[in-house]
């Protein structure tokens, strides 16, 4: 059994560090104060660092100087990319409230307030105060009681807005791995990215993807555009019911370069985007089936799928339209314990549909991908729905190939200021894929507690959730800690994938442990220990798991398996908000 344990701690605190959370929240109260059309004077950026106190303090501070981590708080470049408002212009509010939300949305960063000081007659000067998130990023897993993976990097190296991380992996039976990501947000002084990875699988394969993009994340801008070239290779698992699980090889190519250009007013209301893209993609899936077992690869006598996934190429020039009406309020208490988030009320609709210009055999069709949200309610009941498809329809067969959809339906409700619930259905499914592919209940993100290890797999998934939170209260200023209760319920459809099959309702409950270093940040640590109510046979009675993230920035993380499954030439980042 392999064990995971991610941390993630703050660099530096400087001796004046206790009193900046205080300053920032009052400055946040303040500064709901609406701009009233003033010429700004200056601008006044301050950033500040996470509040540690105490043995965390002296203990991130000595871990900084061995690492070599610069104890520099976020720049104010980076800063200034993200916000629409300069010096010499009118200070409005939508500006003002789009700039401190964009700054929220930004993984380095933990809470923004952006206040207007009068500076004479019809002008103000602007006092930004942002707090950063913890920057340190550290993993390991163990395998059979040997270190069988290290990572370790920063959210936000030196304070420019870079999140770069390495890993290695031990190969045992095989060759070591490595891997090398990197993101340089707020890039040009605008809120461009770009992200490379480049990895070494231990088990054969690599995989290297380079990635540049300016999302469409506010309506104040006009335009937006993403590019994109990635190339991965490895084998892909697939559980059996047996137990003795299998694997394909596969390698995938895919590229994109597109823009979206805005219609209509840029102030409150209704806007429509449209735009257009250039798609390819190139899968290719092995001829063996192969046992990856502890001592190397053992190639199977047959192979049943050797004529399901056949050699899929395609170039692609699609258009792309949508509409947008969202307004946005901003929340605490509804995916993190304490750390504000944004919601956005209304409807956003985004379509991209286009021909094949060059495709293999088999490969010629018309490709379908749509992205819809709506949001209604405020601080204390807010419900939320999200779904993405994506289908291929084939020029010859005039059927469906390529079905890739994934739906969720939330509420969540504050009972009081300690007492919080979220409810959710989620589903899943996939069909006629280029390549192998299951849903499963072993997903970190759309699978079911307490089935961590179930065999079962299918092409359709539906997963129930209900929990209930009670934040216990911050200790000392210094973290946020607070229990959970929960249950859990789901079911697999067979479908076309590789051993799928139908299972009964399986449901589970369990309690859940959840905290916040340091107070007020948006990533959650969490224990859940989950009992299943009718476990499978042989399965554990009881299963315990711990994980860490950041559900504050996408509101809802796509289940692994599913993302997976998507064709890797969708821009999926072009969209955002």
């Amino acid at each position: 059994m392999n064990a995971c344990l991610i941390v993630a701690v703050g660099l530096w605190i400087p001796p004046d560090a206790a009193g900046a959370q205080v300053m920032l929240g009052r400055a946040v109260v303040q500064a709901r104060r609406s701009c009233d059309g003033d010429t700004i004077t200056t601008i006044d950026i301050r950033s500040h660092p996470p509040v540690y106190t105490g043995l965390a303090a002296e203990a991130q501070r000595r871990f900084a100087g061995m690492a070599g981590f610069s104890p520099v708080t976020t720049r104010p470049a980076v800063i200034a990319a993200y916000m629409r408002l300069n010096s010499g212009t009118a200070c409005t509010e939508i500006d003002r409230s789009e700039s401190e939300r964009l700054l929220r949305a930004q993984p380095f960063i933990a809470s923004a307030s952006i206040q207007a000081i009068p500076d004479g007659p019809h002008r103000v000067r602007l006092l930004v105060d942002v707090v950063d998130e913890p920057r340190l990023i550290a993993g390991a897993a163990l395998r059979r009681g040997t270190l069988g993976s290290l990572s370790l990097g920063s959210d936000n190296l030196s304070g420019r807005g870079l999140a770069i991380a390495g890993r290695l992996r031990n190969g045992f039976a095989y060759r070591d791995g490595f891997g090398f990501s990197a993101v340089k947000y707020g890039m040009f002084g605008r809120p461009d990215f770009l992200a490379v990875v480049a990895e070494r699988r231990a088990i054969i394969g690599e995989r290297l993807s380079i990635e540049v993009a300016e999302p469409f994340l506010t309506d104040l801008q006009r335009r937006a555009y993403h590019a994109t070239t990635s190339v991965q290779s490895g084998y892909t698992p697939l559980v059996r019911p047996d137990g003795k699980d299998v694997s394909l090889f596969v390698r995938r190519t895919a590229y994109d370069i597109g823009w979206v250009t805005r219609l209509g007013p840029n102030r409150r209301g209704a806007i429509g985007l449209v735009g257009a893209v250039l798609l390819g993609e190139d899968v290719r899936t092995g001829d063996d089936l192969v046992i990856v077992s502890d001592t190397g690869l053992a190639r199977q006598a047959t192979n049943p799928f050797r004529a399901a996934y056949p050699a899929f190429t395609t170039t692609r020039v699609a258009a792309i339209g949508g509409i947008r009406a969202l307004r946005f309020i901003t929340v605490n208490r509804f995916d993190a314990l304490m750390a504000e988030q944004d919601m956005g009320i209304g409807v956003q609709l985004d379509l991209l549909m286009g021909p094949s210009l060059q495709a293999s055999a088999g490969a010629a069709d018309i490709f379908v991908s749509t992205d819809l949200y709506a949001g209604i309610g405020d601080s204390t009941s807010f419900w939320v729905a999200r779904a993405l498809a994506e289908a291929r329809k084939d020029r010859a067969t005039r059927g469906w190939d390529g079905v890739v959809a994934n739906g969720r339906l939330a509420w969540y409700g504050r009972a009081s200021g300690v007492r919080s619930h979220k409810l959710s259905i989620e589903m899943s499914a996939v069909q006629h894929l280029a390549f192998p592919v299951q849903l499963s209940f072993r997903d970190a993100d759309g699978g079911l507690a307490g089935f961590g290890a179930s065999p079962a797999v299918g092409g359709q998934r539906v997963v129930a959730r209900f929990e209930e939170r009670k934040l216990l209260g911050t200790f000392g200023g210094r973290a946020d800690f607070a229990v959970g209760l929960f249950a859990t319920a789901g079911r697999l459809w067979a479908g076309d994938v590789p051993y799928g099959g139908t299972t009964p309702v399986r449901a589970s409950a369990g309690i859940s442990l959840l905290g916040a270093y340091p107070t007020g940040g948006k990533r959650t640590y969490r224990l859940d220990i989950a009992v299943p109510f009718n476990p499978e046979r042989g399965g554990p009675r009881v299963e315990f798991r711990l994980s860490a993230s950041d559900r504050t920035r996408l509101l809802w993380i796509e289940p692994g398996d599913v993302s997976r499954a998507r064709t890797g030439a969708v821009p999926v980042s072009l969209m955002k908000w």
